[in-house]
């Protein structure tokens, strides 16, 4: 008789001097296995709320680069698809700033164009507007870099050159985004 058969035995005797019923055995596994099931969700509890505030993290640390403090705007960009993402798009198009005005004529925080929004010195409403636009623009290119390249330059432009248009301006915002997002 091998030693794994042996030790089998004497749990099994060692289960019937305990009065240990099969029932009793198949409730212990199965509670062994709900407890697993709660250890795991609350383990994916946890990993959600690390991965929420490093996002939290990040999106502050950009804003206090550009001397942002406002609570307002940092709750709107963490209501966003991509906080991260959506406020690195504002440093690039603004500065934080809610009032900027670009050469092209683009507005507020998101440099939105003028027929996106008429409000667009109000910080929520240029926010959403302008995430939810740029999110449009990722899921039609199905693509970071091209969503990126269509908010920038329009998504006419991604179409007509087949990906990201030769402008300089463009070029350089896709680089400095991607430049950005190694740094976090």
């Amino acid at each position: 008789m091998t030693l794994k058969i042996k030790f089998n035995i004497l749990i099994m005797i060692f289960i019937i001097l305990a009065g240990i019923t099969p029932g009793m055995i198949i409730g212990f596994i199965v509670e062994s296995h709900i407890s697993q099931i709660q250890l795991d969700a609350q383990q994916a509890k946890f990993d959600r709320a690390y991965l929420e505030l490093r996002r939290y993290e990040q999106v502050r640390e950009i804003m206090m680069e550009y001397h942002c403090t406002d609570e307002t705007i940092l709750q709107t960009i963490m209501e966003t698809f991509d906080p991260v993402l959506i406020a690195l798009v504002i440093a690039r198009e603004s500065s934080y700033n809610p009032n900027a005005i670009s050469k092209k004529g683009c507005l507020g925080l998101m440099g939105l164009s003028p027929d996106k929004l008429r409000d667009w010195r109000n910080p929520v409403k240029n926010i959403r507007v302008g995430s939810e636009y740029f999110q449009e623009q990722i899921k039609r290119f199905k693509s970071k870099r091209l969503g990126i390249a269509a908010y920038n330059a329009g998504p006419e432009n991604v179409v007509k050159y087949h990906g990201v248009p030769p402008f300089k301006e463009t070029q350089e915002y896709i680089v400095w985004m991607a430049e950005q997002g190694e740094r976090l």
